[in-house]
């Protein structure tokens, strides 16, 4: 399976009981990608979320209970 975002992906991070899989890459971009709904000739890109104010996103994390999800860029 693969999936499609603008840019390269240069983090990744499972949601809790890894039902969505979130991206982001050098466009400033998160996606939330439905995994259960992905098969091999149909991707289902659930949200594409500008992230304000990040230009190249280094790493992406999501807390245990699912609520926040923070990134870390180049800008700091």
């Amino acid at each position: 399976m693969s999936l499609k975002m603008n840019g390269s992906c240069t983090s990744a991070v499972f949601s809790p009981g890894e039902k969505y899989l979130f991206t982001a890459g050098d466009q400033g971009e998160i996606y939330q990608w439905d995994l259960r709904m992905t098969s091999a000739t149909r991707q289902n890109c659930l949200a594409k979320i500008q992230d304000d104010g990040n230009f190249h996103t280094t790493c992406i994390d999501m807390s245990a209970d699912g609520n926040t999800l923070a990134t870390g860029s180049k800008m700091g």
